[in-house]
């Protein structure tokens, strides 16, 4: 990677436009590396492109099935998550509550600190 650091800015930029257009014609050259060998196959069974493209469909591989099946497939949303139950209660205020997760309130550190013991602070 050195070598690349001691190149000049056009010279990094023209590499890169090569490299994007090597990675965006990546998906049609392997298609043209693939397509001539299924033609040789459906030519060698007897099927004609249109039948296996009406398989394809059939199958629910290519057109608006095709889409419908990937829409499918795509992970649910979870429910949200509901909120832990209060394990404490501030002393100064009873509406003031912690469920014991996350970060401790400054009111449960003060009273933790002054000597005072946690379970004091327990929901009954």
């Amino acid at each position: 990677m050195a070598e690349l650091r001691d190149m000049p800015k056009n010279e990094l930029s023209r590499y890169l436009k090569k490299i994007q257009k090597a990675h965006d014609e990546f998906p049609d050259r392997k298609s043209a590396e693939v397509f001539p060998e299924v033609k040789k196959l459906l030519d060698a069974s007897g099927i004609t492109l249109d039948e296996f493209a009406a398989y394809l469909k059939k199958e629910g591989k290519i057109g608006t099935e095709a889409k419908k099946v990937k829409a499918k497939s795509k992970r649910k949303s979870k429910a949200p998550k509901k909120s832990a139950p209060p394990k404490y209660r501030s002393p100064e205020d009873p509406n003031v509550t912690w469920t014991g997760k996350g970060r401790r309130p400054e009111w449960f550190k003060d009273h933790v600190a002054n000597g005072g013991a946690p379970e004091a602070l327990k929901v009954a």
